[in-house]
């Protein structure tokens, strides 16, 4: 476990590199974006050129670069070897929260704004190539198919413009706060504004839409701010404010394990793609990097 203080204001968001050994930090009104090594806590590097407070961070899937959702609302794209400014890029769409590439990297997605090519070099802000669904929350499973979320719902389709199916908070009210894909995306696990979180049985529910999905329940009746999966796709991860994380078994729902390192509430949480990893970021600007299978 590796403990430090990179900021001194609340986490706006966190996330690693593709390859776990960078995390990249937003915090406060800062219009930097903040690079470290997840290993040591070490700054890396700072980036800059930002206009307004850098919100939510992504990196590219090949790890060379990583782009901040400004508050503006615009996106900045940087080179992560050179701290290089490379791309801007015009939001055309307001009310989401996050940002990403998908996985073969050839696009990026904001809300309901789309370019191809994101990392194109554009000195000043260039707009979307297609602009349609507008949602809270925006990803992509592990296949390439296009996540997004509005309110408690969270839908999965081929692309933007395809038939989608929906997946339900099952008490019905609670917004999503996040959400992730096992490696082989036979479940998805989803966190919501409750102190529940449930994992769904992809193949199965999609075979029955009556299915209903595994429900994890705790977190002292708080809200579940991140959610992730252990290497091995049996055990979830979730990490809620009242400053906990929680080891479930993905397939019953039986708790396994509590984290609490006293750092008070969590701001946000980030969980390395090779499911090895975990980073909890407080909203006093301190950081928790821990192994999960430790």
């Amino acid at each position: 476990m590796r403990t430090w203080q990179p900021h001194t204001q609340r986490f706006s968001s966190l996330v690693f590199s593709p390859d776990g050994k960078l995390l990249a930090t937003t915090a406060g009104q800062s219009k930097l974006v903040w690079l470290w090594d997840a290993a040591t806590g070490a700054l890396v590097r700072k980036l800059s050129g930002g206009e307004f407070p850098a919100k939510a961070v992504a990196f590219s899937p090949d790890g060379r670069h990583v782009a901040a959702m400004q508050a503006g609302p615009d996106v900045r794209i940087w080179e992560v070897e050179t701290g290089k400014l490379v791309a801007a890029l015009a939001v055309e769409s307001g009310g989401t929260k996050s940002l990403a590439f998908s996985p073969d990297g050839q696009s990026l997605v904001v809300g309901g704004c789309w370019w191809t090519d994101p990392t194109r070099e554009s000195p000043v802000p260039r707009p979307p190539d297609t602009t349609n669904r507008v949602g809270d929350l925006v990803g992509f499973a592990p296949s390439g198919r296009f996540v997004l979320t509005s309110g408690s719902l969270v839908t999965i389709a081929a692309g933007p413009d395809q038939p989608s199916r929906g997946f339900y908070d099952p008490h019905g009210h609670a917004t999503v706060n996040g959400f992730a894909f096992t490696r082989d995306e036979s479940k998805l696990a989803v966190a919501y504004q409750s102190a529940t979180a449930a994992v769904f049985d992809l193949a199965r529910t999609l075979r029955a839409a009556a299915a209903g999905p595994v429900l994890l329940k705790g977190h002292a009746g708080k809200q579940v701010r991140a959610i992730g999966f252990a290497a091995d796709g049996r055990t979830a991860v979730t990490a809620g404010i009242d400053g906990t994380c929680r080891f479930w078994d993905a397939t019953t729902g039986a708790p396994l394990r509590v984290f609490d390192w006293g750092q008070g509430v969590i701001a946000t949480a980030a969980f390395a793609p090779d499911g090895l990893t975990c980073a909890v970021g407080g909203v006093k600007g301190q950081v928790v990097v821990w192994d999960l299978d430790a």
